[in-house]
């Protein structure tokens, strides 16, 4: 464990280290912070990635889930749910994603994050229906029952 701090004057240190310091305030900016200790003064955290855009928008988008159409706004509110499912639908329920600008053949995930129990990550499918303009995959999956997220991943070298 660690103090890390901002003094007024011209040198300021982190765990032993001394350099200098011109006033402002001490920012934690990492992907994957792990910093336990102590900051003293004005501090914050966060993460401020870098992004290219591409020459193409790419996205993704869940389009239905067993047959009932997703808004295309969903707002993933629990308490108001963007589609909702029969009790009486039979596992495993179809999950159609579309895709936008996305290469034919990319790896695209689903995943379902239940309110209770385990996350649920169906294995690698890959849009294979319609062009790299508009293209579909169409994923089976157990859904367990009750409120949940579900969302769609996919990578590509392009």
């Amino acid at each position: 464990s660690a103090t890390l701090t901002k003094s007024p004057g011209p040198w300021g240190g982190m765990g032993g280290y001394w350099a200098p310091v011109m006033g402002g305030y001490v920012r934690l900016d990492v992907l994957d912070d792990q910093f336990v200790g102590t900051l003293t003064d004005v501090s914050s955290r966060g993460f401020n990635t870098i992004l290219i855009a591409p020459k193409q928008t790419v996205s993704l988008a869940i389009q239905s889930i067993g047959g009932n159409v997703v808004p295309a706004n969903p707002t993933g509110i629990l308490y108001t749910p963007d589609t909702t499912i029969s009790a009486q639908q039979a596992n495993p329920i179809s999950v159609v994603v579309s895709c936008v600008n996305l290469p034919l053949n990319s790896p695209i995930t689903v995943v379902v994050k239940p309110v209770d129990g385990p996350t649920v990550i169906l294995g690698s499918t890959s849009n294979k229906t319609g062009t790299q303009a508009a293209s579909t995959a169409t994923v089976s999956i157990t859904i367990p029952r009750g409120g949940g997220l579900i969302y769609a991943t996919a990578a590509t070298a392009e």
